[in-house]
């Protein structure tokens, strides 16, 4: 595993899209709420639905706004939108918004980022217990989400827990590289782990699930997968973390608020 650090895959494929034009002009026209403020709403084919996180603003839907209501749009090219007028808007008139300056390429590069998780489809589900699935596979791991970049003393490893379960819960911790496993079992859904060089290290990426037995089949395991940035690593993006969090600041968001945000949207947590 290379020491420098490197966005996730899902990222570089943006890239690779954007560079490539492979994005249709449909796309292109598509906004997603990234915060909001008050109680604002959407129309949609003559209903109202409420405003949340991560909703499509596009043509099929009208904005409406109320008193001290505010609303911070994203699209795919990484431009944040403001908007803090009463009215009801349509798709154009959001287009033809101007967009908040940011102050680099890599906010830009989030915000970019942060819309593409936001068009992709989802391709788990949970069942009405709230376990979720891929396939047949049960997906318990809750964090450190896939592919996230960590820099910490300690992981906190989280998991959903499975209604009605009585017996141990079975963490497998595997180095990437080395392949070499640590197996836990704790009848809790949480338990953290120092990076003290021991199970854990600086620069080695790992790859974690969750197991209701102690010996299944490691080939059908649904591991997630997390590095663990250097120091190095980190003060080489540092600068441009402090960036983006000049962008989020704007939008009034605390500094823990920002942290989640990126640990959220970017999957770079510290």
């Amino acid at each position: 595993m290379e020491n420098i650090f490197k966005i996730n895959k899902a990222f570089s494929l943006l890239v690779v899209l954007m560079l490539t034009g492979q994005f249709c002009f449909a796309k292109k026209n598509k906004l997603f709420v990234y915060k909001y403020e008050g109680t604002p709403n959407i129309e949609v084919n003559d209903s109202l639905k409420v405003v949340k996180k991560g909703t499509l603003l596009d043509k099929k839907t009208k904005l409406i706004m109320h008193r001290d209501d505010v609303v911070f749009m994203v699209n795919d090219s990484g431009d944040v939108f403001e908007l803090i007028q009463t009215g009801t808007f349509s798709h154009k008139e959001l287009l033809d918004l101007k967009p908040i300056t940011t102050n680099s390429s890599f906010a830009k590069t989030y915000f970019s980022y942060v819309w593409k998780e936001f068009t992709n489809t989802d391709v788990l589900r949970r069942d009405k217990s709230g376990v979720v699935y891929r396939g047949d596979d049960i997906i318990l791991m809750r964090y450190p989400a896939d592919s996230t970049n960590i820099y910490n003393n300690e992981i906190r490893f989280e998991w959903d827990r499975i209604p009605n379960k009585e017996k141990d819960y079975y963490i497998i911790v595997r180095n990437a590289d080395t392949k070499e496993i640590v197996k836990i079992g704790t009848p809790v859904n949480t338990i953290s782990l120092m990076i003290d060089g021991t199970i854990l290290k600086q620069g080695q990426s790992y790859e974690w699930a969750i197991t209701e037995t102690k010996f299944p089949n490691m080939n059908k395991i649904p591991f997630y997968t997390f590095h663990i940035m250097t120091n190095d690593e980190f003060k080489d993006i540092k600068k441009n973390i402090s960036l983006i969090s000049t962008d989020l600041k704007r939008m009034g968001l605390t500094n823990s608020e920002i942290q989640d945000a990126i640990c959220q949207d970017f999957k770079l947590c510290f």
